[in-house]
């Protein structure tokens, strides 16, 4: 297998053959087709990010109104759950259309590893959890509800999985922040960029051994995103790292504001 090659022009002609075959190579295994294609704001997005909006602030006014709690452990559970079965379900439609390598279903990509993270915060509610959920959620996941690297459309499986997947995150940012009443404390945004440096370097290893593309690192998108307007690769890669800090800072500010006034009255 060839391995990553960290310069300009060939080596990453080349890596992007290899890694170009191998996605066609696995399509072909789990019998896909390229019939129904993602449209990006097609009447099936629209509906999922209407959801996306809709079933947290559903879940956030029923929990308000249910004074016993009842209500905020079921959807706390209810979203894990989602999450999980979730996770579950991939691996389970992937084995049924012949897909039984390992690297297929490896979680590497930084939505696989915010799916673990709200799995913990959902169950246990712990302020850490929480935070990384919140501001990678956010300031990343978001990108995955609004620009998805998707291939197929609504009513392909993975349409559902995918979806599942990004917005069931968002939804547990959202219970949790308005539901729960969590919220990020001071300096959080800093710790958070921290750790996704720790997510990026582990990320980095995977490709340089497998010959993948995690976290994007390698690679934009094939579908239009964000990164499209941030320059050609390595550059992309400084860019973003400036606009996660900008954004957690952003993400952390209202809050840091409350606390100010509070701290004044």
């Amino acid at each position: 297998m060839m391995r990553l090659v960290w310069a300009a022009g060939e080596g990453r002609v080349g890596n992007t053959v290899v890694w170009t075959w191998r996605r066609r190579r696995r399509a072909h295994k789990s019998g896909m087709s390229d019939d129904s294609p993602f449209q990006a704001y097609g009447p099936s997005h629209w509906g999922v990010l209407i959801l996306t909006v809709a079933v947290p602030v559903l879940l956030v006014a029923l929990a308000r109104r249910d004074g016993s709690g009842r209500t905020t452990t079921a959807a706390l559970w209810g979203l894990a759950l989602l999450l999980a079965g979730n996770m579950a379900a991939l691996v389970a439609i992937g084995l049924s259309r012949g897909q039984n390598e390992w690297i297929d279903f490896l979680p590497m990509h930084l939505c696989d590893w915010l799916a673990f993270i709200a799995i913990g915060a959902l169950l246990t509610r712990r302020q850490g959890a929480y935070e990384l959920l919140y501001f990678w959620g956010l300031a990343g996941t978001s990108q995955g509800v609004l620009t998805p690297d998707l291939r197929f459309d609504f009513p392909h499986p993975y349409f559902f999985t995918f979806h599942v997947g990004h917005s069931g995150i968002i939804a547990a940012v959202a219970f949790l922040t308005f539901g729960c009443g969590l919220r990020p404390r001071a300096g959080a945004f800093f710790r958070a960029w921290l750790w996704l440096q720790a997510y990026f370097l582990a990320a980095a290893l995977a490709n340089f051994l497998l010959n993948e593309n995690f976290g994007y690192l390698c690679r934009k998108p094939e579908n239009p995103s964000l990164l499209d307007h941030l320059g050609p690769w390595p550059w992309y890669l400084l860019a973003v790292e400036a606009i996660a800090l900008a954004a957690f800072f952003l993400l952390e500010l209202p809050w840091r504001l409350r606390r100010g006034r509070r701290v004044r009255e």
